[in-house]
C-alpha cells in the first residue's frame, strides 16, 4: 500500500474519531439530533477508511452506500452458492 493511501486512511480515522467525540460531547449536553448527525458522519469516515484499504476511494456518501451494497451483494451470492455446492447452510 502506497504510503499517500495510509495517509488518506489516517486522516480519515481522524475525523472519524473527532467527530464521534463531538457526538459524545453533544449528547451529553442534551443535544441529540446534532448528535446523531456527528456519529452518522464518524460511521462514513470509518467506512471511508475501511473503503481505502480496499484500494476504493468515496468522496460522497452516496459512493460509500454503493460500495458497500456491492460487496454486501457479492457476499450473499458466494453465501448462496457456497451453501449450494458445499452444503453449507
Amino acid at each position: 500500500m502506497k504510503d499517500s493511501v495510509r495517509e488518506m486512511i489516517k486522516s480519515q480515522i481522524e475525523k472519524s474519531t473527532e467527530k464521534l467525540d463531538a457526538a459524545r460531547m453533544l449528547c451529553r449536553e442534551g443535544f441529540i439530533d446534532d448528535a446523531i448527525s456527528r456519529a452518522y458522519y464518524s460511521m462514513f469516515h470509518s467506512t471511508s477508511a475501511v473503503l481505502l484499504s480496499e484500494e476504493i476511494t468515496v468522496f460522497e456518501e452516496d459512493d460509500a452506500k454503493e460500495a458497500i451494497k456491492n460487496a454486501l451483494k457479492f457476499l450473499n451470492e458466494m453465501k448462496r452458492f457456497l451453501s449450494k455446492n458445499y452444503n453449507i447452510s
